[in-house]
């Protein structure tokens, strides 16, 4: 799937899920009707950034639709700018 909308997230207040589960960094939240919860993801764009590229669905998320993901990427500052440098860039996704 190309032109895939990344959006980064840090957590400044909560780090529990949708569903409720604790959040852990590289946690992708997806549009359950476009890639269904528990389905292994590669995201290859992700890799000099996140140290991974392979990623499971494991949240979802009211405002995630059709071709939207987001990545948590932790708590505090360094996860803030990690968040910056991933978010609104088109990655391709590979399920």
């Amino acid at each position: 799937v190309s032109g895939v909308l990344l959006k980064g997230l840090a957590s400044e207040f909560s780090t529990a899920g949708c569903q409720g589960a604790r959040l852990k960094t590289g946690t992708i939240a997806t549009d359950p009707d476009v890639i269904a919860s528990g389905r292994p993801v590669t995201i290859p764009g992700l890799l000099p950034h996140m140290k991974t590229q392979q990623f499971i669905a494991s949240d979802v998320g009211r405002n995630i639709r059709q071709c939207r993901i987001d990545v948590y990427t932790g708590e505090g500052d360094a996860a803030k700018q990690l968040a910056y440098r991933v978010t609104n860039r088109h990655h391709r996704v590979c399920m």
